[in-house]
This record gives structure tokens, C-alpha cells and sequence, in this order.
């Protein structure tokens, strides 16, 4: 249960925003989940609930095939007969076909009433099942090319079946569906809990360690209005690092920095050169924060971090990435120990 002490703080009320905004946002993705599965529920239904069985009678009654309820059928005719029309896939090199490759067949099966034009990767049976979808008026040419097909096509229905997993683009849909509900359950759910009691938030929990709430939020709030330094969404102050999106907010300490180094990453178009990005990387107990700027601006950065806290551990080297991955409790203690011995050595130099 909340304290009370750092409910209605500054610190507080930037928690609580940023949740809000989050819940907000969950609830938007959450409609247009809602809308998209609207948009798609004659699929929906037709996957759940096909392949009907359709006899010619079913067939003959369909006037517009992209408004039939059930479109995902099965269908038992008569005899098949091939109408020579294939479907290849071509793959070329430098303009040249190098491969061509078999992908399906189009029939025609009697359902006794009507001709219905069937595509397949085999030579289909009595009975086939499938998506019907219009026909493209590239494949209406090629069927009805000569005069004896034209002659037929009163017979044909103005659709014609896929055999092709139908269910397969659903299956990825409701996988993929599921984890992002799953998803947007877990961020809505921490959102509104963050709203409801936002001294949960990890940082506040984090600054009721450094002192009184109130008195530690009045203080971050003060630096963070006239900070040494604002790059993008991280402010650089006196004793801490802010950082601020329209989603996140956190607040580290700078007393509690173990690692700082300057990181240099080359970019380059086509393999050519464009320019560096600079970031000063600097990492305290309880999260990482990266500052950008130019070259000098790095370092300016990294030369006030190191004046205010020398017993954390600046450069970056193999080793040291190495030991922080394998030993992080290890590293940590290392340097508290630093700073227990640089703040026994400050008294003794003061009375000098």
C-alpha cells in the first residue's frame, strides 16, 4: 500500500503521467485490435468454421462471391478435366530465366449444375476444398483464350477455388494476436497500477532510498528545470540524471554511477563514410543512461561526472566490460569500497 509520503510529489505526478499515457495508448491498440478483428470477421468465421460443405445449388446462388458468408468451401463433383493453364514461378538471372518451377494446375470439376475452375498443386479428386475468390481478369484470358472455352463459358461460374492453405495466414494472425494482447495486458495492466499507486514505480521506490520523498522530489524537480546539460530526453544535473520520454520517466543518482565511458559508432552509406555519433555511457546502480552530443560535448560531459563522483570506474576496456558482465554484484562492490576510501580520505585532506 502507498506511504503517502511521495504520493503527490513531483516525481510522482511525472510517474503517474507517463502511465497514463501508457494505459491510454494499450486501450487505443486494444480498439484497433477490436476494429481490425470487425474488418476481418467474415475470415474469422470462415476459419473457425469451414470448409462448408456446398452443393451446386449453394454454388448457384452465390451472385458475388466477395460478399458470401461461407467462402471457405468443400465441393464433391464429377470428372475434372485440365484447361492447360499452369502457373509457373520464374527465376531469373540478369534478365535471363534460369529456373522454372511448377507451382499449380487450374481445372475444371462438374458439380453436375456448372463448371468450377479449381486451382491446385496436384490433380485434384472428387472432392476439393479451398477459398473461392473472384477470378483475375489475367487468368479469365488465358482460360477462355480459344473459341471452344469461349464457346463454354456460360458454364463456369464467375469464381473459381484456391486449394492453398486457407488457414495458414489465420494461424499467424492469432498467434501473433495472442501475444500482442498478451503484451498489451501485461503494459496496461503495470500502467494503471502505477497510476493507482505510482510509489510503486521503480524510481520513486529508488529516491525513498536516498532520503524523504518530498524533499528529494523538490530537489530533482529544482536541478532538472536548469540542469548543467539536456541532451534529447536526458538531462545531466548537479547530483542526478533525469530522464524523461513521452512514455518513460526515471531518475538515477550520480553518486551511485559505477561505469562511464565514451562510446564512438561510425556511420556510413554504401560503405562510405557519413560521420561518428558520440554518447557518453554512463552506468549507476539501478539503470543505464546515455548521453549524445558532439565530440567535445562527450567529454565535457564524462570530465563533470568524474569531478563529482571519482570513485566510479571511467574508460572502457575489454576487461572491464568483461568483469561488469560476469560479476556485476562483484564490480558494484568494488566500487563502494573506492568510495568508502575517497570519502574517509576527504575529512582527513579538509584538515590538512
Amino acid at each position: 500500500m502507498p506511504s503517502g509520503d511521495g504520493a503527490d510529489t513531483w516525481l510522482a505526478g511525472m510517474c503517474r503521467t507517463r502511465a497514463s499515457r501508457r494505459l491510454w495508448t494499450c486501450v487505443v491498440v486494444a480498439a484497433l485490435g477490436a476494429l481490425f478483428g470487425l474488418a476481418n470477421l467474415r475470415y474469422l468465421r470462415n476459419f473457425a468454421g469451414g470448409p462448408y460443405a456446398l452443393s451446386a445449388d449453394d454454388l448457384d446462388a452465390i451472385t458475388d462471391v466477395n460478399a458470401a458468408p461461407r467462402y471457405f468451401a468443400r465441393v464433391t463433383g464429377g470428372r475434372t478435366m485440365d484447361t492447360g493453364v499452369e502457373q509457373y514461378e520464374v527465376e531469373t538471372q540478369s534478365g535471363r530465366e534460369v529456373r522454372r518451377t511448377l507451382k499449380a494446375r487450374y481445372f475444371a470439376l462438374d458439380t453436375g449444375s456448372r463448371l468450377l475452375v479449381v486451382k491446385s498443386a496436384a490433380e485434384p479428386t472428387g472432392t476439393v476444398e479451398g477459398a473461392l475468390v473472384p477470378i483475375p481478369p489475367e487468368l479469365d484470358q488465358h482460360l477462355f483464350s480459344d473459341a471452344e472455352m469461349r464457346a463454354l463459358r456460360g458454364r463456369f461460374y464467375p469464381y473459381y477455388m484456391d486449394t492453398s492453405s486457407f488457414r495458414s495466414e489465420g494461424y499467424w494472425g492469432v498467434a501473433i494476436g495472442a501475444v500482442g494482447l498478451l503484451i498489451v495486458g501485461w503494459i496496461g495492466a503495470r500502467a494503471r497500477r502505477e497510476m493507482g499507486d505510482p510509489e510503486s514505480h521503480p524510481a520513486i521506490v529508488r529516491a525513498a532510498s536516498w532520503g524523504h520523498p518530498a524533499s528529494v522530489s523538490a530537489e530533482v524537480e529544482r536541478e532538472n528545470e536548469q540542469p548543467w546539460r539536456r541532451s534529447g530526453e536526458v538531462a545531466v544535473t548537479e547530483h542526478y540524471l533525469v530522464k524523461s520520454t513521452f512514455y518513460t520517466f526515471d531518475v538515477l543518482r550520480l553518486a551511485d554511477l559505477q561505469w562511464a565511458y565514451k562510446r564512438v559508432t561510425k556511420k556510413s552509406v554504401n560503405f562510405v563514410p557519413t560521420g561518428k555519433d558520440f554518447h557518453a555511457i554512463l552506468i549507476c546502480a539501478g539503470g543505464t543512461v546515455e548521453v549524445k552530443g558532439t565530440d567535445s560535448e562527450v567529454d565535457e560531459t564524462l570530465r563533470f561526472v568524474a569531478e563529482r563522483v571519482p570513485w566510479a570506474v571511467f574508460g572502457h576496456s575489454k576487461e572491464i566490460e568483461d568483469l561488469m558482465k560476469k560479476d556485476p554484484a562483484g564490480f558494484a562492490a568494488g566500487v563502494a569500497e573506492r568510495r568508502r576510501r575517497h570519502e574517509q580520505a576527504a575529512p582527513a585532506q579538509g584538515a590538512g
